[in-house]
């Protein structure tokens, strides 16, 4: 089952991304009381269940993949 939103913790902050319409509805609630989305990351724990009890699944997200910038400058400008 896919979840409505991922979060990525980068540092002091935990930045949230929609995956479905239902989690665009939950990240655009964040957004209007003027989070965009990014919530210090001493909130996640409530932050989380309050999504959870909501009814929206959750999940962290997969570490980004590395990049070499060489190969993807070489490619680019090929």
């Amino acid at each position: 089952m896919k979840s409505d939103l991922t979060y990525a913790k980068t540092g002091l902050f935990v930045r949230f991304y929609p995956e479905t319409h239902a989690g665009g509805v939950a990240w655009a609630e964040m957004a209007s009381m003027g989070d965009v989305g990014v919530i210090y990351a001493c909130h996640l724990d409530n932050t989380l269940k309050q999504l959870k009890d909501a009814g929206y699944r959750v999940t962290k997200s997969s570490p980004a993949k590395k990049v070499d910038d060489d190969a993807l400058f070489a490619e680019l400008f090929a």
